[in-house]
């Protein structure tokens, strides 16, 4: 979970693929007016582990998705804030190997 630098929209991420934004009232903390980036996955996957941080200045979303347990590569994506269909704007911007860290033996 992160806030915007503004401290007015919170997004959450989870199991299951969920990645949602929320407007957040900072003086009564409460969350409202939920934004579906990333429905749950289904039963059985495949999950994408999100973590994602909004970018205020140009109304961008963008969110890490660690598919370690389906393949090998963490993806970076970009979620245009002011689009119509916000799931719909998703860019892929890189994709990186992930490491795999042999166990350490004491």
């Amino acid at each position: 979970m992160s806030f915007n630098t503004n401290g007015d929209k919170l997004v959450l991420s989870g199991w299951g693929s969920y990645l949602g934004i929320f407007n957040f009232n900072r003086c009564l903390g409460t969350l409202s007016s939920q934004m579906l980036v990333e429905p749950h996955a289904p039963p059985g996957g495949p999950f994408k582990y999100y973590h994602g941080e909004i970018v205020p200045v140009v109304n961008r979303l963008y969110a890490i998705s660690n598919q370690q347990q389906y393949n090998i590569w963490s993806k970076l994506y970009q979620f245009d804030l002011t689009a119509a269909n916000i799931p719909a704007s998703r860019v892929l911007v890189d994709s990186l190997p992930l490491m795999q860290v042999p166990p350490v033996w004491n």
